[in-house]
């Protein structure tokens, strides 16, 4: 009899589960075992020594005749565990299932007649053929080994998704008219008619139907539609053009190529032709049949990369990663990147747990955006892990921004990031930023200034394009009752919600809470109900009343939803012409427009003022970011209105000096002991009611104080955001000098599904 340690596929715990097994096992071998009162699906993880202090229970069933797992995966897995607070059996789900979302279910395939059954079945269908569970292992363990049957490990999303659906019209127009169809059906119709063909997550997505509406089958039944499966794209490369570099993209090629044991940091200012280096340093690694991967922090830039490398190169096979794709598509993209069918992926944060055949460069362009780190569910910094993957892979790391961070510049000046510096833009030089003071400018309207309407006004005439950039989404920020001062709150969260004036309702920006507008205030029976604040729906709004026949488009998450608005949108303002593009964060992100001549910044203070370490940091890179649209084939403008043009950090911006922003903050951190200097942990601890809150955060706080130094911690505190979907929250902060994650384990181990821990993350207000 052998013992093994089984990785319990998605299981959190950090413990090692040992089972028995007469015969040999390899590492990477998925086999069926009873965790609990469940068949489970788990990988052999090495051959143990018996354990007498616990009853060891038997492998029931093995699955693979070889290793899913490589020992190169072997060695990322325990990396990976060693230097996070990811657990193994968390970790080999995120690779097998990539985004570590997938639920399994085990299917019995019979191979004899000795079976006793024709046709595949579950696991259930299985154990209710024998008097009990112990008969049925044991049946089920002497019909393997003797061939009778085989098991199948199904990912259950492969059983619900069998690609993505598409849609059309099965009969001419004239037919459908005279069928008697719902409402609803008719809408389907009508958007089909119009647009040729829809996916079902665009008619959801544009309120054609619903999740659960059976319009879809109904119609299918009918005959009115017909429905295929879209497989994922493949994208054919066109004939590239040479691009002659300047001297500093040059030295930087050069500089990266001869190094490729080191971590890079490529610091560029906007503009400056960052991309250009990267592709000129992938292409003899492709020639070389090595693997690239690109990784980028909004969906929204795919495919401005797509057609960049399309551009570039004449026969390159390129695969897409994000969130969007079905279940189908994602196994495709993994399943051709393991087997070296893939030269280039492009993807979102997720994509750092593909596995590749052969890798030889991982970029992260916009390296400063806190989209990087993983927030909810398995936490985790991207970065991070590219860099743990850069070492297994022994391949090449480059780090690209136009405002990097502090701690990349900290390990820039130690010597374990090689850092390379593009000052100049490409053929352009870099916008011109005037600061609008509005406590002295004369105010077209409480919004916008005269100033700023008279030079979007001039952008206009001369057939240019001007960006209007606001932080918030919706037409107002909150509903206040101006009788008593009632704020219209979420019933979920501690947090007021947000007014949507199209849609007429108040929307939880944190929880998807909606509810309709109230005519009048549930406190006090008043009428009088206002606006406060404004976000893009409302900048849109005055907009429109002043420029009544300009053309304009309006960019955040609630205007554009999918992967296809944001294609569409982009290739919509990409079209030559006057158009004022109203948007939040998401037009930041490394858009290049050619006759963008203005960027106009409101309501920036917001920013500024956020009660979080990193609000300077974070801020001025927006505003640089934001800034740096502008003016890319011409030079532009950048007008910022503020009611505090006294602030320091306004100084740096208007001389595009990231330098000194970063030299300033980085003496802040310092003196109050922030990243890089120390370590920051925040114990994110929740319940649904609040004196058990209380207890376990206290409990915790007193478990820390007997490990570390008092002083360093602070809490249990109210975060930001007190209640969240219902559960009340506290943090605790931790500063730490050596990271000692073995704390941070047994707290997990004691409160796992209380709380969630954040190591160095992007920002305090969790």
């Amino acid at each position: 009899m052998q013992y093994y340690d089984i990785i319990i596929i998605g299981n959190s715990s950090f413990n090692d589960f040992t089972y028995s097994y007469d015969g040999e096992l390899e590492f990477g071998c998925r086999v069926l075992v009873q965790f609990g009162t469940s068949a489970v699906p788990g990988v052999v993880y090495r051959k143990t020594e018996y354990k007498k202090d616990f009853k060891i229970k038997p492998i029931e069933a093995v699955v693979d005749k070889k290793p899913v797992l490589t020992e190169k995966d072997k060695k990322f897995i325990e990396m990976t565990a060693n230097d996070t607070l990811l657990s193994k059996g968390q970790i080999v789900k995120m690779i097998l299932s990539a985004d570590g979302t997938v639920d399994y279910s085990i299917k019995i395939i019979p191979l004899n007649p000795l079976a006793g059954f024709e046709k595949p079945i579950n696991m259930r269908e299985f154990y209710k053929k024998f008097k009990d569970r112990s008969t049925a292992d044991k049946s089920m363990s002497e019909m393997l080994k003797q061939n009778i049957i085989s098991l199948e490990i199904l990912e259950r999303s492969e059983i619900k998704v069998q690609g993505t659906r598409a849609f059309t019209l099965a009969a001419p127009l004239h037919s459908n008219e005279k069928t008697r169809i719902s409402p609803q059906s008719r809408q389907v119709v009508n958007f089909l008619l119009l647009n040729g063909q829809a996916t079902e997550k665009q008619l959801i997505d544009n309120k054609i139907i619903k999740k659960s509406s059976s319009v879809l089958s109904t119609l299918l039944k009918s005959g009115i539609i017909t429905e295929h499966y879209e497989d994922l794209p493949i994208y054919q490369q066109e004939p590239s053009d040479e691009t002659e570099l300047t001297d500093e993209q040059e030295k930087a090629v050069r500089d990266i190529y001869v190094n490729r044991e080191k971590t890079h940091l490529l610091y560029g200012v906007t503009g400056s032709g960052k991309t250009e280096v990267f592709l000129q340093i992938i292409e003899p690694l492709i020639n070389n049949h090595e693997q690239i991967l690109i990784m980028i922090p909004e969906i929204s830039l795919i495919w401005q990369y797509v057609q960049r490398l399309q551009h570039k190169f004449r026969t390159c096979r390129i695969g897409i990663y994000n969130s969007e794709l079905t279940f189908k598509e994602k196994k495709s993209i993994m399943e051709k990147t393991m087997n070296g069918q893939t030269d280039i992926i492009i993807g979102t944060r997720s994509a750092v747990w593909l596995r590749f055949k052969k890798l030889g460069m991982i970029i992260i362009d916009e390296e400063h955006d806190s989209s990087f780190y993983q927030m909810e569910g398995n936490i985790y910094d991207s970065i991070h892990i590219a860099q743990i993957k850069k070492q297994i892979e022994s391949s090449y790391l480059l780090l690209s921004s136009a405002t990097p961070r502090i701690i990349d510049f900290f390990e820039s000046s130690n010597g374990n990031f090689m850092i390379h510096r593009i000052k100049k833009r490409y053929n352009v030089t870099l916008p011109d930023i005037e600061l609008i003071d509005l406590s002295k400018e004369e105010k077209y309207n409480w919004i916008f200034s005269v100033k700023i309407i008279k030079s979007i006004k001039d952008v206009l005439d001369r057939n240019k394009k001007v960006i209007v950039f606001t932080p918030t989404k919706g037409y107002a920020n909150y509903i206040i009752c101006t009788n008593c001062g009632h704020i219209f709150r979420c019933k979920n969260c501690d947090i007021s919600m947000t007014y949507y004036k199209q849609e007429n309702h108040l929307k939880c920006h944190y929880c998807d809470n909606t509810q309709p507008v109230p005519s009048v205030c549930p406190k006090c029976g008043s009428t009088e109900l206002q606006t406060r604040g404004f976000g893009t729906e409302r900048v849109m709004n005055e907009l429109i009343r002043i420029f009544p026949s300009q053309p304009m488009v309006r960019v955040d998450r609630q205007a554009v939803k999918s992967s296809q608005d944001v294609q569409e949108t982009f290739k919509y303002i990409n079209n030559p012409g006057r158009m004022i593009i109203i948007g939040t964060k998401m037009i930041t992100k490394g858009l290049n427009i050619p006759d963008l001549e203005l960027v106009v910044v409101l309501d920036c203070e917001r920013y500024f003022n956020m009660p979080d370490y990193n609000a300077s940091e974070n801020s001025s890179a927006l505003l640089m970011q934001v800034a740096g649209r502008s003016g890319r084939k011409e030079r532009g403008r950048v007008m910022i209105q503020s009611f505090n043009p006294k602030n320091e950090l306004y100084k740096f911006i208007l001389n595009h000096d990231y330098d000194s922003i970063i030299s300033a903050e980085t003496e802040n951190r310092k003196k109050y002991l922030y990243p890089p200097f120390t370590n920051l942990i925040i114990i994110l601890v929740k319940d649904s009611q609040e004196e058990n809150l209380n207890k376990k955060a206290l409990k915790i706080y007193k478990s820390l104080c007997s490990d570390l130094d008092r002083k360093m911690l602070l809490g249990p505190v109210k975060p930001s955001v007190y209640k969240l979907n219902n559960f009340f929250r506290l943090s605790i902060i931790v500063k730490i000098s050596t990271l000692d994650l073995q704390i941070f384990r047994q707290i997990y181990s004691e409160y796992r599904n209380s709380v969630s821990i954040y190591i160095n993350p992007p920002t305090t207000m969790i």
